[in-house]
């Protein structure tokens, strides 16, 4: 976990359409990570697609101070992952400008290189 929270890597949002919900996060490898969230169906859901990244110096840190910044939004959901009961944590029922907000403000002067954003992440907004 220290290791992971002061180490070069992604933060990203990945959004449900289905449940209309959001995932912060942090990956090494952006695509491989859209998969496993799919593959697990993290939250109960497998249809996350992920929706912005960035190339940050610190991830985990970016994450926690994001999702610190909407905390009254933060929503758990059970799911099974490898035959075990889990929790997912790292998921907030905001609108997407929101959560990049939060994100980009945790990120600050940490990023590597330009973020990305997918065009259709307003699809993805809780009605």
């Amino acid at each position: 976990y220290e290791k992971r929270y002061h180490s070069e890597g992604f933060v990203y949002i990945a959004g449900s359409k289905s449940a209309r919900f959001f995932k912060i996060g942090t990956a090494t490898e952006i695509a491989q990570r859209q998969r496993n969230l799919n593959n697990h169906r993290y939250g109960g859901f497998s249809d996350w697609k992920i929706l912005f990244h960035a190339r940050v110096t610190n991830g985990g840190e970016s994450e926690q101070m994001a999702l610190r910044a909407l905390a009254d939004h933060r929503v758990t959901l059970p799911y099974l992952k490898d035959g075990k009961d889990q929790d997912a944590q790292e998921v907030v029922k905001v609108r997407f400008a929101h959560a990049l907000d939060a994100l980009s403000t945790a990120i600050g002067t940490s990023l590597l290189e330009e973020p990305w954003m997918a065009r259709d992440y307003r699809d993805y907004d809780p009605d």
